[in-house]
């Protein structure tokens, strides 16, 4: 008897279920909140980069030659990852 008085304390898995499927409805809400105000989104094409260097690697020579690379590939304007700050560079002469 006291056994089962217990076990009726604990809540049941419809519970845990429901709040499992609450939880992964709001992290996915705020994933597509955070992706549409992403400044990101709303750059240029650019070079591929490392998650957290970027481009930084890239960059260890003269950079105008990498410029002039990236010039050629992206067109006169394009954006780089520098250390996660979003650079926007316009070649026009």
């Amino acid at each position: 008897m006291m056994l089962r008085a217990t076990i009726a304390g604990f809540p049941s898995r419809d519970h845990y279920n429901l709040s499992f499927s609450g939880a992964a409805t709001a992290v996915f809400l705020i994933l597509v909140v955070r992706y549409f105000n992403s400044p990101w989104r709303k750059l240029p094409p650019g070079p591929p980069g490392l998650h957290i260097l970027g481009n930084a690697l890239e960059i260890c020579g003269p950079f105008w030659e990498k410029f002039v690379d990236w010039r050629r590939t992206f067109g006169d304007v394009f954006s780089w990852n520098a250390m996660g700050y979003p650079i926007v560079v316009v070649n026009c002469l």
